[in-house]
């Protein structure tokens, strides 16, 4: 099985860059560049690591991080 991440930061290079660090390592990344994006993403796609920005616009990491967490119960 693929592990697969998922990476939730409103800077899309940031997300651009940790994408292809992760894949030239094998890994299978979906990036989302905003915390509502990826609170869905994170529903439809159930990676087995989430790394997100703390600091983003609308939604920022800690209410993405209640919401997957509610999700996970």
């Amino acid at each position: 099985m693929m592990s697969t991440f998922l990476v939730i930061d409103d800077d899309r290079l940031h997300c651009d860059l940790l994408q292809m660090a992760l894949a030239r390592h094998g890994y299978q990344v979906s990036i989302a560049t905003s915390g509502r994006e990826g609170v869905v993403l994170f529903q439809q796609l159930r990676p087995l690591v989430t790394l997100l920005d703390l600091r983003m616009p609308e939604m920022d990491g800690l209410e993405a991080t209640r919401r997957i967490r509610h999700d996970l119960h």
